[in-house]
C-alpha cells in the first residue's frame, strides 16, 4: 500500500510552487499566480472557514492538495 503523505510530500519537494498552482489552474492569462497571491487566498480560506485544531480536513481530490495540505495545518 503507497503511504499517501509520503508520496505527496516527496512530490511537492520536486516540484516548484508555481508548478503546483499551474495544474490546479491557479492562473493568469496562462501564469501561476504569484506566492503572495496564493498566500492571500489561502489567508483568505482560513478566515472565511475558521478551522481549528478540532476540525477534521477532508481532500476529495479536487486538485494536487496543495492548498489542502495547508488548510489542515490548522486542524487535526
Amino acid at each position: 500500500m503507497v503511504n499517501l503523505k509520503s508520496y505527496y510530500d516527496s512530490r511537492v519537494l520536486e516540484l516548484g510552487e508555481e508548478q503546483l498552482l499551474e495544474q490546479v489552474g491557479h492562473t493568469e492569462y496562462g501564469k501561476a499566480i504569484s506566492a503572495n497571491q496564493f498566500h492571500k487566498l489561502t489567508e483568505e480560506l482560513n478566515s472565511l472557514l475558521d478551522l481549528n485544531s478540532h476540525d477534521v480536513m477532508l481532500d476529495l481530490a479536487c486538485g494536487n492538495g496543495v492548498i489542502s495540505k495547508l488548510m489542515a495545518q490548522n486542524c487535526r
